[in-house]
């Protein structure tokens, strides 16, 4: 069995102007979903045989993971 732990790509800013943005919807920036597809291109041997994805409930890292 192998586990591979990622970190999510990059998000938005938690504060947004003037006001805090609940850090659980924070969504990948359009660089972050674009960087996290670079980095599964870049270990596409790793990813062949993946049996299951586990994310936490946060945007931006099932976001993550549906890139994957």
């Amino acid at each position: 069995m192998k586990l591979i732990f990622l970190r999510h790509g990059i998000a938005e800013d938690k504060k947004n102007s003037d006001t805090d943005i609940d850090d659980s919807i924070r969504e990948l920036k359009k660089g972050g979903r674009s960087e996290t597809k670079l980095m599964v291109k870049a270990f596409k041997d790793m990813f062949k045989e993946v049996d299951v994805v586990y994310t936490s409930p946060m945007a931006r890292a099932a976001q993550t993971a549906e890139v994957i």
